[in-house]
């Protein structure tokens, strides 16, 4: 019974971890406050253009999500890699 239990406790306590909660064209302190529990770096800040670091604590070998705010609204979420633009395939 007390693995049983142990086992409710353990699963209740990782289904209870919740990812970050963003929405494309939020504004930046809606954000911030939708995940006051998490800690963002701020990267870059100017009158246009605002840039939020947020590194997963959990796990060390994930790269960092980034997220953009243009005239204080999001308008891309990426973990600061370039995507090629046409790809290729040989066949």
């Amino acid at each position: 019974m007390k693995k049983l239990y142990f086992t409710l406790v353990v699963l209740l306590f990782l289904s209870s971890c919740s990812g970050i909660h963003y929405q494309m064209g939020q504004t930046a302190e809606s954000f911030l406050r939708a995940n006051h529990n998490r800690s963002f770096d701020l990267v870059r800040s100017s009158n246009q253009l605002t840039v939020y670091k947020w590194v997963n604590n959990w796990s060390y070998t994930d790269p960092p999500y980034f997220f953009y705010f243009r005239d204080g609204f999001l308008y891309q979420v990426d973990r600061g890699e370039r995507a090629p633009d046409i790809i290729i395939q040989n066949r």
